[in-house]
């Protein structure tokens, strides 16, 4: 793999990640938990508290501390934290600090490198056959910017050729294209088509179950249904490039964990649904029924999880604290005994468990409430579940049988300053500015 970071010498350092120097006040200082691997401020609540303020993921146990995980990003972000509010470094961690403030230098120059990357390129004609369309060529160039990257768009755009047009730019070989298995030989011949190298470019397609040693080559192909055999032996090969096509195939590869589906899913595509072995939330009567009817047409049974609602106000069966909820009740009775259907799941969501515990908690009530009413009906599910991000880290009464951790995934706490364990935050959203206008005074906005 393409190490991203490493900047070339000569390249500008941003100002944010010069080192800091001495001063004559220190608001506290700064240690590293290995423990639970991340920067700890403890000092002055002035500073504690504005860095839990400014920055996503920053987190402590009260008034006096922060704590900021261990990734490049949030390591220049604390060292420009530290220009204005100095803190001394303790002593046992200073020379880490400094390898982490040099990881961090590298990282935002390799950033501050791929923004001035050409917006579009073109592969080298040595090595390449043919001529990109100009949305290929952006496509190129941002994977040649974002060397682990997903590539997206509409079928028939020309993915396959962007991704060879990636190999015959970098050369970085041999590569391993994992596929379904309907486009092997697909990718051979455009592989054949469009790839070319002094001597020929050597192709190998996995072939059975079973490892075996492989040949020399410069691509190895692969597809999804042999991954199960394969993937302990596929992760020790000295790959310079992997590229996955059509990577929901994962499911059809011998993936089989279960997979919820939380939102709406229209009952035109109950058929997906039952062919990914999908679970999909229900969330009223008239859905299920429709659900229902799809299954049916199809020969198979859905599974689907009953939502609740016990105060987020958005979707489920609305259920009343000491209110009426017989006809909740029958409405979720006459779910559960619809042909086609397997109901398998109760759930609510939590509107702020990141917020007022009171509210949650009486949320969590209404659930139980709801949960007791049903099985004294008869009615039991082999799946309850309530805690997303928020509960996760800190109801662990809210468990019950699964959970559903969410922004937590992505290394970011649900909330500044909700504490909890160190998280390091692996995702970055960004976008173009469409346009940007001048308004007379008093326009209408």
């Amino acid at each position: 793999m393409r190490d991203t970071f490493d900047a070339p010498a000569g390249e500008p350092l941003p100002a944010y990640l010069k080192p800091v120097g001495e001063a004559a006040h220190y608001y506290g200082t700064l240690s590293y938990n290995r423990r639970s691997r991340c920067w700890t401020i403890k000092g002055e609540p002035c500073v504690t508290e504005l860095a839990k303020r400014l920055f996503p993921g920053c987190d402590g146990h009260g008034r006096g501390e922060a704590r900021f995980t261990a990734h490049r990003r949030i390591v220049g972000e604390l060292n420009w934290l530290m220009m204005r509010y100095p803190l001394r470094v303790a002593e046992r961690d200073a020379a880490r600090w400094d390898e982490a403030l040099g990881q961090a230098q590298a990282y935002a120059q390799a950033r501050l490198r791929a923004q001035r990357m050409p917006q579009t390129a073109t592969p080298p004609r040595a090595y390449f056959e043919g001529e990109l369309r100009p949305f290929q060529q952006e496509g190129l160039a941002w994977l040649l910017a974002n060397p682990r990257a997903l590539l997206a768009d509409e079928m028939g755009l020309g993915k396959t050729v962007q991704a060879i047009a990636l190999l015959a730019t970098t050369r970085l070989l041999p590569a391993m294209l994992v596929v379904p298995p309907h486009l092997v030989r697909n990718w051979e011949r455009e592989i054949g088509r469009f790839l070319h190298l002094p001597g020929g470019v050597r192709v190998h397609v996995l072939r059975g179950l079973t490892p075996y040693e492989l040949p020399v080559a410069d691509v190895y192909i692969v597809h999804y249904l042999l991954l199960r055999g394969w993937k302990d032996v596929l992760p020790r090969l000295c790959m310079q490039t992997v590229i996955f096509d059509e990577i929901q195939e994962l499911r059809r590869a011998g993936i089989t964990l279960p997979i919820l589906c939380l939102g709406q899913t229209a009952p035109e595509f109950a058929p997906l649904l039952l062919e990914y072995g999908v679970t999909q939330t229900v969330e009223d009567l008239e859905t299920a029924r429709a659900l229902s009817d799809a299954a049916q047409a199809a020969g198979k049974r859905l599974r689907v999880h009953v939502k609740l609602d016990t105060g987020m106000g958005r979707l489920g069966f609305l259920w009343r604290d000491g209110g009426d909820n017989r006809a909740v009740l029958e409405d979720i009775a006459a779910l559960c005994a619809l042909p086609g259907l397997k109901a398998e799941g109760l759930f609510t969501h939590f509107s702020d468990a990141d917020g007022c515990q009171s509210y949650t908690m009486a949320q969590l009530a209404r659930f139980q409430d709801a949960r007791t009413a049903l099985e004294n009906r008869g009615l039991s599910f082999s799946i309850y579940h309530c805690g997303a991000s928020a509960a996760v880290l800190h109801y662990p009464q809210t468990h019950m049988d699964m959970v559903r951790p969410g922004i937590v995934l992505y290394g970011y706490s649900p909330a500044p300053g909700l504490g909890g364990p160190a998280l390091q935050p692996v995702l970055t959203l960004k976008s173009r500015v469409a346009a940007v206008r001048s308004m007379p005074a008093g326009s209408y906005i």
